[in-house]
């Protein structure tokens, strides 16, 4: 019998229960019929689509300015300076580049 697959909305369901705190992570993985390690290996890889999630419905007005939605709104802009400071960086290069005088001709 082969292993049984569970939609990535489920996995972030279970996540996103787990989160809320009501229920021990050993409770939530009986109560839905998975391994512990499943669940754990299901919150190291959807716990940040959960926060993003979080964070949506925060800019929505609900959890607005709640530490989570702060950090993960950080750590977002963060990711993006990076990024455009990257690009900023190889323009420049390539502005300089492009814009030497070429080495006269040695014909």
């Amino acid at each position: 019998m082969g292993r049984k697959r569970y939609s990535e909305t489920f996995k972030i369901n279970s996540v996103q229960l787990l989160e809320q705190g009501n229920r021990t992570q050993q409770a939530l993985a009986s109560e839905l019929g998975i391994s512990v390690l499943t669940l754990g290996q299901w919150k190291r890889r959807h716990g940040d689509a959960v926060v993003q999630a979080r964070f949506a419905e925060g800019k929505k007005g609900r959890n607005a300015g709640s530490p989570v939605a702060t950090a993960f709104e950080c750590a977002r802009l963060q990711r993006e300076l990076n990024y455009m400071t990257r690009q900023r960086d190889i323009l420049k290069k390539a502005l300089g580049i492009f814009s030497q005088q070429p080495p006269p001709s040695t014909r």
